[in-house]
Formats: C-alpha cells, sequence, structure tokens
C-alpha cells in the first residue's frame, strides 16, 4: 500500500517559468512617492548659495538667537535686495 508506487499518477517536471519585470513607472510617479512634496513648497523654486563656514555658522547663530528659521532669514535677505533695487518683495 504505501510502497506501492504503480498506482501513482506520474508527474510531468515542472519548467521554471521566466520572471518577467513589471514595467518601469514613470520618473515622475516614482518620484512623487519617495519624496512626497510639502504644502508650504507647491508652485515654488529651489535656489541654492555657498557660503563660507564662517558665513554660515553666522546665519545659523542669528537663527538660533532670533528663534527663527535660516529660510526665513533667507527670503528676508532677498526681499531686501527687491526692496534695494525698486522691486517689490514678494519672496
Amino acid at each position: 500500500m504505501f510502497g506501492d508506487k504503480s498506482t501513482a499518477p506520474a508527474t510531468k517536471p515542472v519548467e521554471a517559468q521566466p520572471e518577467v519585470a513589471p514595467p518601469p513607472a514613470s520618473r515622475e510617479v516614482v518620484t512623487a512617492q519617495r519624496y512626497p512634496k510639502a504644502s508650504t513648497r507647491e508652485g515654488k523654486r529651489v535656489v541654492t548659495a555657498y557660503l563660507d563656514p564662517e558665513a554660515f555658522r553666522q546665519l545659523k547663530r542669528i537663527a538660533a538667537d532670533e528663534d527663527a528659521q535660516q529660510q526665513d532669514l533667507l527670503l528676508e535677505g532677498i526681499n531686501l535686495v527687491f526692496e534695494k533695487r525698486g522691486l517689490s518683495r514678494i519672496a
């Protein structure tokens, strides 16, 4: 009964199916999933400045002393540049 293999149905070897990768998602979708944009940054553009280490420390010190964010101080500076040139303070 247990040792009788003649009554068991013959099985065929299973062929390995090639793995099919899902189609690549568009770059915009992948970026949106990885880096969600804060609502406060919607419609805004990035500006980068390279500062000397001492200027960077001063900016951090002022921000800490005034309990402000560096971002706010930078916007204040940009608005002063606009004002000096007779433009609207829109930053």
